[in-house]
């Protein structure tokens, strides 16, 4: 796309219905920066917000969970030993890293999660959510990273 400097950009939805009553304006905004040359884009750092949900196993104790469901028998944990993770229920917490070789995890939780919470398997403090951002067209765990 060609625009001169601090031009005004409108982006239109083209692929909404032009008889319904929804807005077709999907952005508008300033022109933050120009990149010039075939090069000029890899100056950008675009990324993929990934969600991961998994579920506590078994509590080892009022802090600490096994866990199993948000990675496979291969990948490697370690990339992900550190990040936060948040319960269904909004407790926080850190993986620890791999608990055997099928794809479990630690989880050491911030605060003690309460008993009644802990033995009930369907509460909300049993399922897992990690949030992190991938950078596009990179690999690795430096290419991964959390807000």
């Amino acid at each position: 796309m060609v625009a001169p400097a601090d031009a005004l950009l409108i982006g239109a939805r083209l692929d909404a219905d032009s008889a319904s009553p929804a807005c077709r304006l999907a952005l508008h905004g300033r022109l933050a920066a120009l990149l010039e040359g075939p090069g000029g884009a890899s100056a950008l750092r675009l990324f993929k917000r990934k969600v991961r949900e998994g579920s506590v196993e078994r509590w080892a104790d009022e802090r600490t969970a096994v866990c199993r469901g948000m990675f496979k028998k291969e990948t490697d944990i370690s990339l992900f030993a550190g990040m936060r993770v948040v319960s269904g229920a909004g407790l926080a917490g850190v993986v620890q890293g791999a608990f055997g070789k099928s794809g479990k995890y630690k989880v050491q939780f911030a605060s003690a999660v309460p008993q009644e919470q802990r033995e009930d398997a369907e509460h909300p403090a049993n399922k897992l959510f990690l949030h992190f951002k991938r950078t596009v067209g990179q690999q690795g765990a430096k290419h991964m990273s959390q807000d």
